[in-house]
């Protein structure tokens, strides 16, 4: 790992699609109080007079009109903002996050005392979410993968991982840390580079679960011989499509259904039946994942 002394430049990458919660991300990403050398580019496929309004109220930041489409783009945009930045650190962050105002500065002090990947507490601020999707540690420790919705990281790490692999819609962000974690780069987790996040309605949740469903398929279907036993861990990846595929028993086994009530015990005091549905369309999109011919995988 290198260590350094100077100061780095940053290149903070946000992508968006019709998302109007990007005035707040920039309002917060330019009242950073470290006075660290950063830009801002914003890799925009919404029609464009959409955000026009935010792009006349930040002019600093270089805004990148992306071809508008209606499949979901979210890793070429990302490649496209790769492609434009010039900072020795890339930092990646979702429309509709709102950094604390040390996020620059704490990931500046990580990355200075050695570190290669850094991401962060993700804090709901909606406490009636189903499920709350990203874990929170209360030390710095090292993690085994993290998503881009808040994340740094050296620039020679995408030089030798390559560009995100946009075979997927979802799920290209743990694709890009795994890959970069077979090619012995750490991620380390620092609480202090903290954002905040609503992660919307129950429809929105329920439906981000079923296509986070289908990219843990992709995901195993691509790097099957490097993670088996994530898969033997990550038990919810595959007992729920068991549950939904042994349906059929209730025919023969008429309290067969009545299964959920184990986790329904277990998770009772975290709004059990809302984990509950969020888990079976994650599941569902597990099978449809399972099942789906995916397109060639594509790295550059």
């Amino acid at each position: 790992m290198k260590t350094t002394k100077q100061r780095l430049m940053v290149s903070v990458i946000i992508v968006v699609k019709n998302d109007l919660g990007i005035e707040a991300t920039l309002s917060h990403l330019y009242k950073q109080t470290a006075k660290i050398p950063f830009e801002v580019i914003v890799i925009d496929s919404s029609e464009p007079s959409r955000l026009a309004s935010i792009r006349r109220k930040f002019p600093e930041a270089v805004w990148d009109q992306f071809p508008v489409s209606n499949r979901r783009t979210t890793a070429e945009q990302r490649n496209r903002g790769l492609e434009l930045a010039k900072g020795e650190i890339i930092a990646f962050i979702d429309a509709n996050c709102i950094p604390t105002d040390t996020w620059l500065s704490s990931l500046d002090t990580t990355i200075q005392g050695g570190k290669d990947i850094v991401c962060g507490p993700v804090l709901d601020t909606n406490e009636s979410n189903l499920v709350h999707y990203a874990p929170t540690h209360t030390a710095g420790k090292y993690v085994d993968t993290c998503t881009t919705i808040s994340v740094g990281l050296r620039r020679e790490v995408v030089e030798k991982v390559g560009q995100f692999d946009t075979s997927f819609s979802f799920g290209q962000d743990v694709d890009f840390f795994w890959r970069a974690s077979d090619a012995g780069y750490k991620i380390y987790f620092e609480p202090a580079f903290s954002i905040q996040h609503d992660w919307g309605d129950n429809s929105e949740q329920l439906n981000r679960a079923f296509e986070y469903g289908k990219a843990r398929a992709h995901l195993f279907k691509k790097h099957w011989k490097n993670r088996k036993k994530e898969l033997l861990w990550e038990t919810h990846v595959w007992i729920y499509p068991l549950f939904i595929l042994g349906l059929p028993l209730t025919y023969f086994v008429p309290f067969y259904p009545l299964l959920v009530i184990v986790p329904i015990l277990k998770n009772i005091r975290q709004n059990p039946v809302g984990l509950i549905v969020h888990h079976l369309s994650y599941g569902l999109g597990v099978l449809a994942g399972t099942f789906k011919r995916w397109p060639r995988t594509t790295v550059k």
